[in-house]
Order: structure tokens, then sequence, then C-alpha cells
């Protein structure tokens, strides 16, 4: 699986924005901070595979509309809607600095300013302050490849480990353990914030 894939996954089924959930954000912790937030539930600075784990129950369970024990593909979708309903929701919030409930034009262009700033770092892989032709051509490539192939529908089918239309626990565990192990380079069994920058790094 491609880092694009488990990039997707955790804007998809967990809700952090794809540009911030493995890399840079607000706050001394960046992006990051998102990440251990959802996962590092003791706080520690660093996530277990169990966390990991307890963290796939509680998806799951929100995913099983209906709590029959399986997630179907029109639940997954609902599931999959409320979650970007919610991420524009916060990117609104985010936006509206004074919070009056409405976004004026200067809080509009300095969002979008510090949006373009973290697309900025994420291009400029040599860290020199310019984008190369190379550089730009790399991640035109990547967000082109990954927006066509790793959809929701590709997501559902990664969960879907045996075929069948429908989503289990062990077939949801399963994944998620697949994608501890992708974050966990070092096999220590645990994903520290490094190792998430790494992640995002090699997408």
């Amino acid at each position: 699986m491609k880092k694009q894939l488990l990039t997707l996954f955790l804007a998809l089924l967990i809700g952090i924005p794809t540009g911030v959930a493995l890399a840079h954000g607000r706050g001394d912790n960046g992006g990051h901070g998102k990440f251990m937030m959802f996962f590092d539930a003791d706080k520690d600075g660093v996530v277990t595979q169990a966390e990991f784990s307890e963290s796939s129950d509680q998806r799951f369970a929100k995913m099983d509309g209906d709590s029959s024990g399986t997630v179907s593909t029109e639940e997954f979708s609902q599931y999959i809607q409320e979650r970007r309903q919610e991420r524009k929701q916060r990117s609104f919030k985010h936006m509206d600095t004074n919070a009056d409930g409405q976004v004026s034009l200067d809080e509009y262009l300095d969002a979008k300013r510090e949006r373009a700033e973290r697309h900025f770092k994420s291009m400029d892989k040599d860290a020199n302050g310019m984008i190369s032709a190379e550089e730009s051509t790399a991640r035109k490539h990547g967000h082109k490849h990954g927006r066509k192939r790793y959809g929701g529908k590709h997501i559902f089918a990664r969960l879907d480990g045996n075929g069948d239309g429908q989503i289990d626990s062990g077939e949801s565990q399963a994944a998620w353990l697949n994608w501890f192990k992708r974050l966990d380079s070092n096999g220590d069994q645990v994903v520290t914030v490094e190792e998430v920058r790494e992640a995002h790094s090699n997408r």
C-alpha cells in the first residue's frame, strides 16, 4: 500500500484533512499533533498498537450504523459523507478567526495563504525556499495518481478483505493493523511523531 492511500485513509475515515493528516498544521506540534490527538489516548507522545486498535473499534462502531456487526457500502458512504461535512465545518471555523459566524475577505485570504505555505513546504523537498520543475512535477503526479486511484471505493475494498461487499470487525482490525505496521517503520510496536512525519515526506 502506498503512502498516498494511508494519508487518504486517515482523511476519509478519521476526518483529518489530507494536507494536514501526516504533516503540517497549526500549533507547536503541527499536523502530526492532530494525528496524535486521535490516537495517543494516554498522551505519552507515542501511539501503541493497542491504542490504534482501540481507535479501530471505535471507528467501526460509528460506521456500523445499524449495529449489525457489519458495515455495508451504504453505511460506509454515509460515514464518509459525515466526516467530510465535519471537515468543512472545521475549515469554516478555522477561517472565521473572530468567531462572528462569517468569513471576511481578509480571513479567507489569510487562510488561503496559510494553506499555500503548507503546500509550498510540502513541495519544496530540499527546503531551499524554491520549487524546482522536478519537485513540481512530482507533486502533480502524486496528486493526480492518488485522487484517481484512491477514492472511497478503493478504501472500502481495502477494508473488505474477503470481497463480500461488507466489512466485519475482523477485516477492519486487520486493515488498521496493516496501516499501523506501515507507519511503524522501525518495527518497535509504537508510532512516533518522527515516523508520522516520515510517512508524509515519503508520499
